[in-house]
């Protein structure tokens, strides 16, 4: 679903480590279409143009532990 883009993530972690430390990106389509502060900034900006599941947000960390959330509207019963 968001692979793509989380691989372009991991592909240019440090690149983005050093520009972006400690920001949030918007990754869609193999690049960065936006950087924010916080993810609530990120999530907002983002969904002007994009629909949810279209996009990614991430946070650059200098950790080696990456983990992959994602945020749905859906509701499983």
């Amino acid at each position: 679903m968001l692979d793509q883009e989380y691989n372009f993530f991991k592909n240019h972690k440090e690149e983005f480590f050093s520009k972006y430390q400690g920001k949030y990106i918007v990754i869609a389509n193999d690049s960065v279409s936006g950087v924010y502060n916080t993810l609530e900034e990120a999530m907002k900006e983002a969904q002007k143009t994009m629909k949810i599941g279209e996009f990614l947000v991430q946070k650059c960390t200098n950790d080696d532990d990456l983990t992959m959330r994602f945020h749905s509207r859906v509701r499983f019963a």
